[in-house]
């Protein structure tokens, strides 16, 4: 097959697919302040014009790329059977998790607009802490574990090589960020700390010897 037929054979994405993935780029490396429907429209390779007709603003916009990865987040969390397949949700798909990554962390920096799709956000957040507790109830997880400080724990290590990455290198090693094996092997020991056995709890006047 040559390359020609290996283009011709993959689907060819839509205006409104085209741009939401070039707005994904765009808000995950400036923020949604300093994103330009300008640059958008550019790396689209379309009229800004058709931008504001599919999305009508730039926070429309910015809504538009938050739903289609929250429910790419839906979609896997639902399927999610133990807690590495929502570790491995964490480090998998690099060029998604990196953009989600950087987006909530510009959010976090700015501090001077209202979080966009809060209510849909802390239902994500609701759904996914189900799962651990889920998991927990099959005897997979620790039951002495705060389920939500445990997502806490995944968001941490899931997000923490797209945004702090001079730490990550200092801690484990230069380039480790950037390093598959060193960050599957960070999410490994902490899926094994929330997998441990709970400490028995003994009877009251039981000897610990």
């Amino acid at each position: 097959m040559t390359d020609s037929d290996t283009t011709t054979a993959l689907p060819a994405l839509t205006a409104r697919e085209r741009i939401l993935r070039a707005a994904m780029e765009e808000f995950a490396e400036h923020g949604f302040s300093g994103a330009r429907i300008n640059r958008i429209a550019e790396a689209a390779n379309l009229n800004k014009q058709l931008i504001y007709h599919y999305f009508d603003s730039k926070d429309g916009l910015y809504a538009a790329v938050l739903g289609e990865m929250l429910t790419s987040i839906h979609d896997s969390v639902d399927a999610t059977s133990d807690i590495r397949d929502l570790m491995r949700q964490q480090i998998g798909n690099p060029e998604a998790r990196r953009a989600w990554s950087r987006m909530v962390a510009w959010e976090g920096l700015a501090g001077d607009r209202p979080v966009a799709a809060a209510a849909e956000r802390q239902e994500s957040i609701h759904r996914q802490v189900q799962v651990i507790m889920r998991l927990q109830r099959e005897g997979q997880l620790a039951t002495d574990i705060d389920p939500r400080l445990a997502l806490a724990t995944i968001y941490a290590v899931g997000t923490a090589r797209y945004v702090i990455p001079q730490l990550i290198d200092f801690c484990l090693g230069p380039e480790a960020s950037d390093s598959e094996d060193t960050m599957a092997a960070w999410a490994d020991m902490i899926t094994r700390l929330l997998t441990r056995r709970a400490p028995a709890v003994r009877e009251r006047g039981e000897s610990t010897a």
